[in-house]
């Protein structure tokens, strides 16, 4: 007998019963904000500066 665990999903996302694979909603506002400050976080200047 398979073991159930439950699945605690942020909003804008959900689970495709189809094929048990979690979907992500992009255009969610929280998944946008969460993915601008990555990118300024990798990408700032500071971050991009050779050491020397």
């Amino acid at each position: 007998m398979p073991i159930k665990k439950p699945i605690n999903l942020n909003q804008g996302s959900f689970l495709n019963p189809a094929d048990k694979k979690i979907v992500v909603i992009l255009d969610s506002e929280d998944i946008l904000t969460l993915i601008t400050q990555e990118l300024k976080t990798r990408y700032s200047p500071e971050t991009q500066k050779n050491p020397t």
